[in-house]
């Protein structure tokens, strides 16, 4: 319980940032109002890498996520995963072009590969059911299913029998959200 009686949830994932995230999200409820908190995994296996780390943003804003994988893999996805709840699939790509979208991945949901090197995920407007766990992943053909069961610690997720290793996230970072 936080200052005010505001709740502070967080996923069992990095207890020890739970109560700096805690009053960031509090510190931000009070000067927004209604916010939520995006959290993706900052770093992972080798060659992949998720920016920013965590973003704050308000409802009705825009966000962009990056994601700079593997050099020579082709196939992209980007998973979700709400507090409490399986991870969700949300989109694939292959090489330059999509190739699947749940139907999670809305109109306020787009993807691109500017350069043809990183990708961009941008949810735009914000919503407070946004709030979840981004993570990304890429590999040289396709391996991950698209459902899979609620993990914390992600080191070996989902894979389907018969995949060359694709580069997997090593841990989600947590999320935090603010109800009065």
């Amino acid at each position: 319980m936080g200052a005010g009686g505001q709740k502070c949830l967080t996923s069992v994932c990095d207890e020890q940032r739970t109560n700096s995230s805690c009053d960031l999200a509090m510190n931000t409820w009070l000067l927004w109002g209604a916010t939520f908190t995006i959290l993706k995994a900052g770093h992972t296996d080798p060659g992949v890498i998720q920016t920013p780390s965590h973003q704050v943003t308000k409802i009705g804003q825009g966000v962009t996520l990056r994601c700079d994988p593997v050099s020579n893999h082709l196939y992209f996805y980007w998973y979700r995963q709400i507090l409490g709840q399986k991870m969700d699939f949300l989109v694939s790509f292959y090489n330059d072009k999509l190739s699947e979208k749940s139907e999670i991945f809305s109109d306020r949901f787009s993807i691109e590969r500017p350069d043809g090197s990183y990708l961009i995920l941008k949810i735009q407007p914000t919503q407070l059911g946004d709030s979840a766990v981004y993570l990304c992943a890429s590999s040289l053909a396709t391996a991950w299913q698209k459902h899979c069961q609620p993990v914390h610690k992600l080191s070996g997720v989902c894979l389907s029998p018969s995949y060359q290793h694709p580069s997997l996230p090593r841990e989600g970072c947590i999320l935090t959200a603010v109800s009065k």
